[in-house]
């Protein structure tokens, strides 16, 4: 599994992990990151609740008890967890999505539970125009209106997507330094729209590039993702490679680790995917691509 990604590591950018598939224990995974040399930082996803097409799908991940997620999240803060501003391994609690893998009365206690193990805060939201409108419906709210409701909002949460968002959320980002992982290739190839990354960035929100998962990148590669977000900012805005590489900063602050440029980021989800970009210098930059060569 990690030879696989050795091309990535090795020059000091993040490989990223889908590890839902992967019959890989958090141990194994640690153990790995430290002979390579890279920061670790394992999200522990899961849900309680399944949606409908999940309930038909073989192959769906079955629900957790609320208590049963907690207790194995305090195991492994306890175990892995290195709460230090350069420290090589973390945890993160990482539920799929707030609005359909956690019954709402949920969310206050999990957000609770992270801020009492001092740990960092991690979900997917306003990825699809679904998320919005399942707010609006059910709640009466927007997505980030929602997940303020329930203490999901601050510097120590960052989302996913975050494509669908209207001006007050941003503001509301912004002011609560929530972060957003941007994955332009997934939004692109699931026809989900292209998230407000400069604006957010504008605002004073931390941005930057997740893959979203192997399935939308086909190797979870930070590079190539680095190079989509030039290219379609390109085609949205002039500004498209200052914003990109702006963006592969925010990992740092996001998960409140000190910035380096030596050393790889390395964001792995344990039964959800998340992934995001730490670091890179020029001599890492091997895409056949001149707008992440020059932007350098």
């Amino acid at each position: 599994f990690f030879s696989s990604r050795r091309r990535n590591t090795r020059y000091g950018h993040v490989a990223g992990v889908q590890t839902c598939a992967l019959p890989i224990s958090a141990q194994v995974l640690f153990d790995m990151a430290e002979r390579l040399g890279v920061r670790f930082v394992l999200c522990r996803g899961g849900a309680t609740q399944q949606r409908a097409f999940e309930l038909e799908d073989p192959n769906a991940l079955p629900p957790e008890t609320l208590d049963g997620i907690i207790q194995d999240v305090e195991r492994l803060v306890h175990r892995y967890h290195d709460a230090g501003a350069e420290s090589m391994r973390r945890i993160v609690l990482a539920p799929s999505t707030p609005n359909w893998s956690l019954h709402v009365d949920e969310l206050r206690p999990t957000a609770a539970a992270a801020r009492r193990l001092g740990i960092r805060l991690h979900s997917h939201l306003s990825e699809t125009a679904d998320y919005v409108s399942f707010c609006r419906e059910k709640f009466n709210r927007k997505p980030v209106e929602f997940v303020a409701d329930h203490d999901w909002l601050g510097s120590d949460v960052w989302f996913a997507h975050m494509v669908h968002l209207s001006p007050s959320e941003i503001a509301m980002l912004a002011e609560t330094g929530t972060g957003t992982a941007h994955c332009p290739a997934s939004n692109c190839r699931l026809g989900s729209g292209v998230a407000p990354a400069p604006a957010l960035a504008r605002a004073g929100a931390p941005v930057s590039i997740g893959v979203d998962g192997a399935a939308s990148n086909e190797s979870a590669d930070s590079l190539s993702e680095a190079s989509y977000f030039a290219l379609v900012w390109l085609l949205v805005t002039a500004l498209g490679v200052l914003v990109a590489f702006r963006a592969l900063e925010a990992p740092q602050r996001e998960l409140g680790l000190t910035r380096t440029s030596s050393r790889a980021l390395l964001i792995a989800a344990l039964v959800a995917p998340v992934v995001l970009v730490g670091s890179l210098d020029r001599k890492s930059t091997r895409l056949n691509s001149s707008h992440v060569a020059l932007s350098r």
